[in-house]
């Protein structure tokens, strides 16, 4: 009776609940699970290709003049920008931000306008990546623009890792935000931005940012308006 019992139970596995047990890559007990297994590496093999042929892409770009930088930019676009598949959008939007040119940063403001909050948070990395005179104006146009939180935090953070009164300026209306957690980025990414000690006294980094306000803030609203044209 004992090794009945056995054998049922191991029937069960095999023919039915097992199916998404160790055997189930097999598809030999289960047709409708190879055909998961099988979707899954096509996926897997297609974003695989494509983050290959991205990478190649921006060897080729960077290994080049503002000529290639620009044409490498463009080919990223088409996927950053059409691709229906997010991480590949997501990877080509990153790799945009090795690429310094004004294709890049055409094809990273019309990816801060994707509708995949992931795609937009990688368009911020991308910008945080370049240098400062068109990143501050980017991410504080982020700031001020985005609904979405984690986009905004992120766009926050970025602005920390850019020096001057221009990143100082950008942060002060994260500073008023009613979001206690974006107040606190922006915080942090005043002390990294400007190695001043103010810790988490929020009026000291108002009254800081407001002395620097003068100097950082007619850039940032000049550089913001050139880049959006």
């Amino acid at each position: 009776m004992k090794y009945a019992w056995i054998c049922l139970v191991l029937g069960t596995l095999i023919t039915g609940g097992c199916a998404e047990g160790p055997l189930w890559r097999t598809g030999q007990y289960a047709p409708w699970a190879r055909k998961k297994w099988e979707a899954e590496e096509a996926f897997a093999d297609t974003l695989f290709k494509k983050k290959r042929l991205m990478s190649e892409i921006v060897e080729r770009g960077t290994a080049g003049g503002l000529q290639e930088k620009n044409a490498a930019a463009e080919e990223l676009a088409d996927y950053a920008l059409k691709d229906p598949i997010v991480l590949v959008r997501i990877q080509a939007v990153r790799q945009l931000g090795n690429l310094d040119c004004p294709a890049s940063h055409d094809a990273l403001r019309q990816a801060g306008r994707d509708p995949e909050p992931q795609v937009r948070m990688a368009a911020v990395d991308a910008w945080r990546r370049m240098p400062s005179e068109v990143a501050v104006p980017a991410l504080h146009h982020v700031l001020n623009s985005e609904s979405h939180i984690d986009v905004r935090l992120a766009a926050t953070r970025g602005l920390g890792d850019h020096s001057g009164s221009a990143a100082i300026a950008a942060l002060r209306v994260a500073l008023s935000d009613p979001d206690p957690a974006l107040r606190k980025r922006a915080m942090q990414s005043m002390a990294r931005s400007s190695g001043e000690k103010y810790g988490e006294d929020l009026n000291a980094w108002r009254q800081y940012a407001d002395q620097m306000a003068g100097q950082g803030q007619p850039q940032v609203a000049e550089k913001t308006d050139r880049l959006l044209r």
